[in-house]
């Protein structure tokens, strides 16, 4: 019973989690140079859950940090829920230009990997955005970020985003739909498939990267791009919020 409750509630939430996830990669950055020359680091987030009926609930089953990290030419997000039934990554390389996203629901283990072409097609599946800036700044881990407002074209709802540039700081956001923001997203809300996230840098750690992070694990079993659009509206269809 409590076994289901979870996978439940896990289910419910990684439709959501993926595509944060996608948004995540605003960050758009060849190279981050953060307190000198060293272009590996990593950025710790919290994640909250504003509109969770259970804070119980949250705690235990969502994830609660995400954790993004940079190495010269590459990156990578991931995000992992408390009990490890559930976890997702997107990984990032500039210099080929490809995009791979794992995830790991419960027992399956699946991941796509896509050239530029095919992730233009892929990004075309997520909603699309007018991105307005803002001249106010904030500081988020003592450093100086921009404001933007995002306005969900398909539902017209907005949200607030801020975001740090920076020395080495690239312009290439070839692989998401908000190509007009360059810098690092800290702060920002997400309304999607019934749940609300906000994510919030809390610490910038610069320190050497291991490559075998960037790297697959061998258990994740290499699928089509419309294989993981189906694994995904399926989770969304069956454990999503009702239909009224």
């Amino acid at each position: 019973m409590y076994l289901h409750y979870n996978n439940y509630f896990l289910s419910r939430s990684a439709g959501s989690i993926i595509f944060s996830l996608t948004l995540l990669l605003l960050t758009g950055c060849d190279e981050i140079r953060i307190g000198g020359s060293s272009s590996e680091c990593k950025i710790i987030y919290d994640i909250t859950y504003p509109s969770a009926q259970s804070s119980l609930v949250a705690e235990q089953l969502y994830p609660q940090e995400m954790t993004v990290y940079y190495k010269d030419q590459m990156m990578k997000t991931e995000i992992t829920s408390p009990i490890g039934l559930m976890a997702t990554e997107l990984l990032i390389d500039q210099e080929n230009k490809t995009l791979s996203q794992t995830l790991k629901n419960i027992s399956s283990y699946h991941y796509i990997k896509l050239d530029q072409e095919q992730t233009q097609r892929w990004c075309n599946l997520l909603p699309q955005y007018e991105i307005n800036q803002r001249i106010d700044l904030r500081k988020i881990c003592n450093k100086e970020c921009r404001h933007a407002t995002i306005k969900d074209l398909h539902n017209n709802k907005e949200f607030e985003v801020y975001y740090m540039e920076g020395s080495g700081l690239s312009e290439d956001n070839w692989w998401n739909p908000m190509h007009k923001i360059t810098g690092v997203l800290m702060s920002y809300d997400i309304e999607q498939m019934g749940m609300h996230m906000h994510l919030e840098a809390r610490e910038i750690v610069s320190e050497k990267i291991p490559d075998e992070i960037f790297h697959i694990a061998p258990e994740y079993k290499e699928i089509s791009a419309d294989s993981m659009h189906k694994i995904l509206e399926k989770l969304v269809r069956d454990y999503g919020p009702a239909q009224k």
